[in-house]
Order: C-alpha cells, then sequence, then structure tokens
C-alpha cells in the first residue's frame, strides 16, 4: 500500500497530489470520551458519550529514487498526475554509423585505418529533485494560511486534503475531509536526499451559521406581547400607605400634627 495526499478539486485554482513513495507507518485512531459524574456511594455516572474525531498518523519517505513500480500511471480522481511524479528511466544506448559485417571480422590493426564513426553514448536525464518542493507544499497545507497577492495581506485558507491508498497504480480507498495538524521532517546522517517525514491528519466537520425566516404567526405574536407594553413614563418610587395622599407622612405623629 502506498499513500497519496490530494488537495483541491478541478474547480479550484490551487490543488494536486502529493505521491508518497513508501510508507513504513500508518496508524488510525478512533476515540472518544465519556462524562463522569460521581455519586455517593463511589462511582460514576454516564449521560454523555463524545466522539473525538478520527486521526491518522503516518511516517513516509518521498525519494528523488523511484522506488515504486507503474508510478507513471498514478493519477488522482480528477486525472491529475502527482507534482512529484518521475519518469521511467531508459537504458544506456550506444550507437554507431558501422553496421557492416566486413568491419566485423577484420582485425583491429586493419580496421582502424577504415573511416567509420565513433560510437555515441545516450544517457536519460536526470530526475528533477522535488524534495525542496514536497516539504514547501505540507508547510504551507499545514500553515493554515495563504498570502492574497492582490491585497497583499495574509488570509486564513483552512486547506482540506483526502488521503488516497493506492494498490499499485489503482485507488483502493479514498479518506476525506482531512486536515493536516502537524509534520515532522526528520534528517539524519542516513536520511541521505530523501524527504522523512512524519504526518498526522485529523477529520473535520465545519458547521456554517445561516440565515431563516422568522414563521409569520411567530412575528406576529412577538409584534403583539410588545405592542402591549407602553411607555407609562417617570414613576415616583417613594412607598406611599393608602388612604394618605394629601395627609401627613406614614412616618409622622399624628398628635402632633393636631397639636400644630
Amino acid at each position: 500500500m502506498t499513500i497519496g495526499i490530494q488537495w483541491g478539486d478541478a474547480d479550484s485554482d490551487w490543488g494536486g497530489l502529493i505521491y508518497l513513495d513508501a510508507v513504513t507507518a500508518f496508524t488510525r485512531n478512533h476515540s472518544g470520551q465519556v462524562t463522569k459524574h460521581p455519586v455517593d456511594r463511589g462511582g460514576n455516572i454516564t449521560d454523555h458519550f463524545i466522539r473525538e474525531n478520527d486521526k491518522i498518523t503516518l511516517s513516509a519517505v518521498v525519494s528523488q529514487v523511484d522506488l515504486s513500480t507503474n508510478v507513471l500511471e498514478v493519477v488522482d480522481e480528477n486525472g491529475y498526475v502527482p507534482y512529484n511524479s518521475k519518469y521511467l528511466y531508459n537504458p544506456v544506448s550506444v550507437s554507431s554509423s558501422d553496421n557492416s559485417l566486413l568491419n566485423k571480422l577484420m582485425p583491429a590493426s586493419i580496421s582502424q585505418f577504415v573511416g567509420t564513426k565513433k560510437p555515441e553514448v545516450t544517457l536519460d536525464p536526470s530526475t528533477p529533485d522535488y524534495n525542496e518542493g514536497v516539504q514547501t507544499l505540507l508547510e504551507t497545507l499545514v500553515s493554515g494560511e495563504r498570502f492574497n497577492a492582490e491585497k497583499g495581506v495574509i488570509e486564513p485558507n483552512i486547506q482540506l486534503v483526502s488521503v488516497y491508498e493506492f494498490l499499485g497504480s489503482l485507488i483502493s480507498k479514498v479518506r476525506r475531509d482531512f486536515v493536516i495538524t502537524s509534520v515532522a521532517f526528520n534528517e539524519t546522517a542516513d536520511t541521505g536526499d530523501g524527504v522523512y517525514c512524519e504526518i498526522t491528519l485529523e477529520k473535520v466537520r465545519f458547521v456554517t451559521l445561516e440565515s431563516t425566516e422568522i414563521p409569520k404567526d411567530v412575528a406576529d405574536s412577538m409584534k403583539s406581547k410588545s405592542a402591549s407594553k407602553s411607555d407609562k413614563g417617570k414613576q415616583d418610587s417613594t412607598a406611599k400607605t393608602k388612604g394618605t395622599t394629601g395627609g401627613p407622612k406614614p412616618d409622622a405623629d399624628p398628635l402632633r400634627t393636631i397639636r400644630d
């Protein structure tokens, strides 16, 4: 099994596929947690189960050398080849214009005086080094940001990726709606020119806010309730005793009032 990380779609202005030449470890984690409420008898009771997002952790190698087979046939669902795809090498060829049987039978002491074209050796050009580009792409996918050249500012850009599982050149499974949460690059004396990386991905579920129209009966009910409350203006907050309007205050001495 080999792995590819794909982002974007056919309508995106930025997308592609990174083909991981070799996967040395692949872990899928499904977990959750339950609520715990202690009771008097020393135990816990549970009323909810909270499921955590699924996670994938993998260790992979991206090499300049072609470690896989049929790599030219590997494509994503949109028909795009991987960014770091490699071509098959042609064997070294040696060509010469002297194909006569006579020259092959003549001894070297005689054939050296016969005018023949010297043999030409043809080598395949070396494969481009994609290692630096792969590292840059993975760092960009995990950053969650993207530079807007028109506005000259950095904008949030959470990039969803899909994890492709290949059997040979065929797509065996696609896991969608993941984000890369961490990428670690390991470099030692034994890694050479290859990119040794550890990638952690987490499945996400996004929600969006939507505006909706309030039903007419609910809106009419709210209007009627608000209309029933009229503005009574500023009111006197002083406490009064019933029947004492215009008379002495409740705390006044009635005998003193009569004497006065």
